[in-house]
């Protein structure tokens, strides 16, 4: 199976990537957009920005949907026993469409890469992804120093013609981290710190943009699944839910809400890749380079995924979905499955630690 191939038009990537000789250093006072910051109580943002619906557990606290000008952004909370707060914020074009939400630096979604690195500098990291739509974008990442023992990241989604398409900003996880560039950014009253920090052994979450594969992620329409790979050879329909099987080696399965959106997808073949490379009959540990180690969990597979019994589960976390790897005993990936987050095998997985 092979995905459609999409012809793109704009600038170059080379183009829209030539460096520059001037370099960033954000702060995690950056972290701020539409005046809600990383740390803030959640108490000012509900004061703010009021009309909201809160979507699902979200790590350690709630992702909560905040409407404003017609559209919605969406904001991940960590709560304590004394207060909940930011820890996580995400404005992407698809759900809002105006541009009043801006970063502290003036950045909006619609704005345009020149208009980043005038802001910022140069990235300090660029990487490509390739989300549902099979279309190629780009990665725009700055971090911070390690603040006692935490790093956080600003990440901008930028489209190939170099149109911001989507922000978020949060906190890094320790096998994620990046080495800032050297800062040469003016007017700014902050003064750069250097630190260290023991880094733990476990990390179980991964980028969003990750959580794909061939080309599907949750959330799309399932009509999509069959404009890219053609009708399966088999379609379960239970009502609210259904599951494309295509010959046992790409499942994916939806749930109605607004027309079926997919909930699961599943890969059991090698050649559906994950936007970073990943796929089925590569060895676990090229994904434990790639993502970090997790524990793993005896696998208990059930209807196509019996086959699979006795091998070992790799769950990692990202907000509302994880990603399960199934590896034999010799190591190597024997299933894939990208997928809603499942709240008690994140529960399980916290308790192993």
């Amino acid at each position: 199976m092979k995905l459609k191939k999409v012809i793109l038009t704009g600038v170059t990537a080379a183009m829209m990537l030539a460096t520059a000789t001037c370099f960033a250093q954000i702060y995690k006072s950056d972290l701020n957009i539409g005046g809600i910051y990383y740390g803030q109580p959640m108490s000012e943002v509900y004061s703010k920005y009021g009309n909201s619906k809160v979507l699902q557990r979200y790590m350690s606290g709630y992702a909560i949907k905040f409407y404003c000008d017609g559209g919605s952004f969406t904001v991940g909370t960590s709560d304590t026993s004394n207060a909940q707060t930011v820890a996580y914020f995400s404005l992407h074009e698809v759900y809002y469409k105006g541009n009043n939400i801006k970063t502290k630096a003036g950045i909006s979604v619609g704005s345009m890469l020149a208009d980043i690195k005038s802001a910022y500098g140069e990235p300090d990291e660029i990487s490509e992804t390739t989300l549902g739509d099979g279309i190629k974008r780009y990665l725009i990442s700055y971090v911070t120093n390690i603040e006692n023992g935490n790093q956080y990241l600003l990440l901008f989604t930028v489209s190939i013609d170099g149109k911001v398409e989507h922000i978020e900003y949060r906190k890094m996880y320790p096998k994620q981290y990046i080495k800032p560039k050297p800062s040469t950014r003016t007017g700014t009253q902050h003064q750069q710190k250097s630190s260290q920090s023991t880094i733990p052994t476990y990390v179980t979450e991964i980028p969003k943009s990750e959580l794909n594969i061939g080309g599907i992620n949750p959330g799309q329409d399932i009509n999509y699944v069959e404009q890219v790979y053609g009708k399966p050879t088999k379609i379960d329909d239970e009502g609210f839910f259904q599951t494309y099987n295509y010959n046992d080696k790409f499942i994916v399965k939806a749930k109605l809400n607004k027309g079926y959106k997919v909930t699961s997808v599943a890969s059991y073949e090698k050649g559906l890749k994950m936007p970073g490379g990943v796929m089925v009959g590569m060895p676990y540990a090229d994904v434990v380079k790639k993502y970090g180690k997790v524990n793993g969990a005896k696998f208990k597979g059930t209807g196509v995924e019996a086959q699979f019994k006795g091998c070992t589960e790799y769950t990692y976390y990202s907000g509302d979905q994880q990603a399960v790897f199934i590896v034999d005993k010799k190591g190597i990936v024997q299933g894939i499955r990208v997928e809603d987050y499942d709240e008690q095998k994140f529960i399980e997985s916290k308790r192993k630690k």
